[in-house]
Formats: C-alpha cells, structure tokens, sequence
C-alpha cells in the first residue's frame, strides 16, 4: 500500500525537489500555527472563566436575558427564593480601548455591585503595591478595576485613564 505512495513521492522529490521542501515547510508552518493559534485560544478561554469564577463565585444558577437583558426585577423574585443563598447580578459587555498605545484592543468589561462581592465572595481588590485596598476609595463613577495580567500586558497602573468604546459610545473618557 505503501509502495505507491512512496514512489510517487520520490518521484516528486527528485524531479522537483525546491518545490516539495517549500510544499514540506508551509504544511508544517500552518500545522505549527494552528496550533498555535488553538493553544492561544484554550488560554483566553481559561482566563475568562476565572475571571467569570472570581466575579460570580461558585454559582450553581446562571440567569441570563440574552441580548435583551433582563429585568431586574428577577432578581428581587431569585433573592426571595427560599432555596436561593445568594443572588448577584453581573453585566458583561464587549469593549474595546479607544485611543493611546493599546487602541482597538478588545476586552470584556463585567459589572458588578462591589459591596456584596466584596462581603459574600473571595473578591479583594489590590493597588499597585499588593497593599489591599479600600472599596470607599474605588467607587467613583468612572473607576475600572483590570485584573494583574491584563494591566501588566498593557502596561497600566492604578491612575492610568483608559478611553472605552462600549457599544457606540465612550464612556469613560
């Protein structure tokens, strides 16, 4: 079975032998970024679901109004639940940053209400320093809390201004 293959392979090799190495090299270039790219894809992946298991906790129940949203009367019904320990509403919106060195960079912008996070979750947040920080300090209208491997990828800092785009408005500017 073998014996076919390898003769028409040969045969190729040798009578045009630039050709097959290129053919040779760019399967295995687009193998290798393939991979690559599935590798790459696997982390991000896992990053947000910490980021989502950090922010929501150990949820048993998601509820989820799609595109539309959702009422947030539903919560108050889910809270009231005799069954139901703990409700928290988290929103999550694509955004993307809107001018300086990281213009265009996507990124999921999560909402949340700070102080039952903060009571009810192993949520600490943490300034530059490791030092833990004081949520009174934190709760201005346009603060942004980004987690260590983001802001170390982007190179910001408690303090920096980040311009974002959610939707067609900028928010924070």
């Amino acid at each position: 079975m073998f014996a076919p293959l390898r003769l028409i392979a040969r045969r190729h090799l040798f009578e045009r032998p630039v050709r097959t190495m290129i053919t040779i090299l760019g399967v295995g270039l687009g193998v290798s970024v393939s991979v690559a790219i599935r590798t790459a894809n696997v982390d991000v992946l896992r990053s947000f679901e910490e980021t989502v298991s950090a922010v929501a906790g150990r949820a048993t129940l998601q509820v989820s109004g799609g595109e539309l949203g959702l009422d947030e009367s539903v919560i108050t019904v889910l809270r009231r639940h005799p069954d139901v320990v703990s409700a928290t509403p988290v929103l999550q919106q694509g955004a993307r940053v809107e001018g300086g060195p990281n213009h265009g960079k996507p990124f999921v912008v999560m909402g949340l209400d700070l102080l039952e996070a903060a009571d009810l979750k192993e949520f600490h947040v943490r300034g530059d320093g490791g030092s833990e920080q004081s949520l009174d300090s934190l709760l201005s209208s346009n603060a942004m809390f980004v987690g260590t491997r983001l802001a170390a990828e982007w190179g910001v800092q408690t303090g920096t201004m980040l311009d974002i785009l959610i939707g067609t408005r900028v928010p924070w500017a």
